[in-house]
Formats: structure tokens, C-alpha cells, sequence
């Protein structure tokens, strides 16, 4: 019993360091004739962020709430962030308005 006991506290101790070690994730990616920035940042937030220079555009985000840009006028950069979720957390951003 006590070494079960052992192996779980050293594992959960493990999970604590990994997660602790984790550096935020980001992604810069030319998508739809626009740049869309987008992922997790050291503020514990998932951001959403979309420069279109032709297009109204806008940006979402799914962390622990939901969370949206608007419309955005063409040469504008859209900008959504929402608390992180411990999982499940989704960036969208879309290409056109209306």
C-alpha cells in the first residue's frame, strides 16, 4: 500500500513540474488571403487575432468562455481572447462579414 502511495505522489508530482514546464503555444499561419495569429499565451489566455487587408473579417475564441472580435474593417488585425480552459480551448477566425 505504501508504495502505490509513493508512485502516486511522485507522479502527480511529475504532472506538477510538466505542467509548469510548458511553454504557451502559439501559431502564425497565411490563411484565407489574411495572417491569423492564434493559440495559448503566458497570461493563461487562448487568443485569436486576424489581419485581412481587403476583407471585413473577424476572430473567435473557445476557452473557459466564449469570446468573439466582431466585424472587422478590412486592413484592421480582429482580436479575441478568453480565460484558458484546462482543455478544449479552440480559435476560429473567419474570412469574410455578413
Amino acid at each position: 500500500m505504501q508504495v502505490s502511495t509513493r508512485i502516486k505522489a511522485a507522479v502527480a508530482a511529475g504532472f506538477i513540474v510538466v505542467g509548469l514546464a510548458t511553454p504557451a503555444l502559439a501559431q502564425s499561419v497565411d490563411v484565407s488571403g489574411g495572417k491569423w495569429f492564434y493559440g495559448t499565451n503566458s497570461n493563461d489566455q487562448v487568443y485569436s487575432n486576424f489581419y485581412h487587408a481587403k476583407n471585413c473579417h473577424g476572430s473567435s475564441v473557445k476557452g473557459k468562455y466564449f469570446a468573439q472580435s466582431g466585424d472587422v474593417k478590412a486592413g484592421d488585425t480582429s482580436y479575441a481572447s478568453a480565460d484558458e480552459a484546462m482543455w478544449g480551448n479552440e480559435s476560429y477566425y473567419r474570412s469574410s462579414c455578413g
